[in-house]
């Protein structure tokens, strides 16, 4: 039987690797590896793949949407995004291609999996206007706000979670194809900004501002449409903002000691919180009387819920670490994971990523875990840098959790370098993220300690985009 070919577009080598490793071990062919958009089209007319993978920020003139847009315009092949954001201006552009899917990173095998098997096995005639509409409704479950999407007719083809909540409605079937006029009094929008009326299937009325934009083929036809509600007035907006800033105070306020990892070792870190509310931490704490835990996380999203839930991962960590001080990290996180995965009050969506090790002090023996985050870095004395590149979904994806320990030893001298995505994002330009980051860390690794985090975090405040930015610099004494 002839195994389908899976073409994979990502311009981070380390995960494209890793997504190789994936589809291979699941029984595809992959057709080849390109990182940019124009690679991907000519790719794509060179080998004639069954299936593409597209990661949706690729460096260039001509970015992963670009890429498909021109791919379809020729040739019928699915495409599966990829990509680490749901923005409305991204889900608008996407949901132009009809992707065959829209995988939210991080995402596990298994998601891989099904996903793939979907848009190989679909038999492919040439969608309906609404077939393509709904085709993109994983985009709009993305969405943290109420978001409807509308066909041509203004009929509401597919509305989210948080926009059914705020009708008032139980299922979704109540609301399939009823007008868009039944609930929202379109004749009010004298501007974009200006609330409209919004009734509810109670009997209710509130207001919004609601931003309609208009969905289009590459051809310029209208699909249809995705609305959008914002509900919060100005006083809600400042009474979030300043919880959002009391939550973020809380975080940076258990952020580590230099002294935490304890006597022959040197902490040094540095946070720069989403104004919304940080999912971002990191923490050293002691186990036993020679060993002591280190990890860095990232929850998936912004916004006081993000750094309620970071914050509470810092008592289940430190609590699930300390019953047993013998355990690996392994032990460890899915211990961790487990207890995450129960708690009631964390939403399906909110996915934590995380590398979590433990060292032993006397010696330097260490062991790491990394579920779904950036992978750890191994300054050597004299400037070279190890990737810790450990396999592993992210936590909260499911009750199992899989991952793989990685060992090492840190010589005297040596450093173990933990960031979030927000530090790669800093590092945007170029031909990867990811290895731009690892490049420039290791391009100043000999640098003094205090040094070492004035430039990195001299760098994270020029680039600082409003991603939560964050480090984690664990670094063994030459002369303790």
């Amino acid at each position: 039987m002839t195994k389908e070919r899976i073409l994979v577009v990502e311009d981070e080598v380390l995960v494209a690797e890793e997504l190789r490793e994936d589809l291979e071990e699941l029984g595809y062919s992959v057709a080849g590896v390109v990182g940019s958009g124009e690679s991907a089209v000519r790719a794509v007319s060179e080998n004639r793949p069954d299936l593409v993978l597209m990661d949706v920020r690729l460096e260039g003139d001509v970015d992963g949407i670009e890429a498909a847009r021109q791919i379809q315009a020729k040739f019928d092949v699915p495409i599966i995004y990829l990509t680490a954001y749901s923005d409305q201006e991204t889900l608008k552009r996407a949901a132009a291609t009809s992707p065959a899917a829209y995988l939210i990173k991080p995402f596990n095998e298994r998601e891989l999996e099904a996903n793939i098997a979907l848009a190989l096995s679909a038999n492919r005639p040439k969608p309906s206007p609404t077939d393509r509409l709904r085709g993109n409704e994983a985009l709009v479950d993305a969405l943290d706000f109420p978001a409807l999407l509308l066909d041509a007719g203004g009929l509401i083809v597919y509305a989210n979670l948080s926009a059914l909540s705020f009708l008032k409605v139980g299922d979704l079937s109540f609301v399939r194809n009823e007008s868009i006029t039944r609930f929202v009094d379109i004749g009010t929008r004298e501007s974009p900004d200006r609330p409209c009326l919004i009734l509810a299937t109670d009997g209710s009325a509130s207001s919004a501002v609601v931003r309609i934009e208009e969905l289009t083929l590459s051809n310029g036809d209208q699909i249809g449409a995705l609305v959008l509600f914002q509900r919060m007035s100005g006083k809600e907006r400042n009474f979030l903002e300043s919880s959002a800033c009391a939550l973020n105070d809380a975080v940076l306020a258990n952020l580590p000691a230099s002294t935490s990892a304890g006597s022959g070792y040197e902490v040094r870190n540095f946070l720069y919180p989403c104004p919304s509310g940080t999912g971002d931490f990191h923490d050293v704490f002691h186990l036993g009387r020679d060993r002591f835990c280190f990890y860095a996380l990232d929850v998936m999203g912004h916004g006081p819920l993000a750094a309620l839930i970071a914050g509470t991962l810092r008592d289940i960590i430190r609590s699930t670490a300390t019953k047993d001080v013998e355990s690996g990290p392994a032990a460890i996180l899915t211990r961790v994971n487990r207890s995450y995965w129960e708690r009631s009050f964390v939403p399906e969506s909110f996915f934590v990523s995380l590398v979590l090790g433990v060292v032993e002090r006397s010696s330097g023996r260490f062991a790491l875990v990394r579920a779904g985050h950036p992978p750890c870095l191994c300054l050597r004395p004299g400037g070279r840098a190890e990737v810790l590149w450990a396999p592993g979904t992210a936590i909260g994806v499911s009750a199992e959790l899989d991952v793989e320990e990685r060992a090492g030893e840190l010589e005297p001298g040596a450093r173990l370098v933990l960031f979030s995505d927000g530090l790669i994002e800093a590092y945007a330009k170029g031909e990867g993220r990811l290895e731009a980051a690892v490049r420039r860390i290791a391009e100043i690794g000999d640098h003094p300690l205090e040094e070492f985090i004035e430039v990195l975090s001299a760098d994270a405040r020029e680039h600082f985009s409003g991603d939560d930015t964050s480090l984690l610099v664990i670094e063994r004494c030459a002369n303790p």
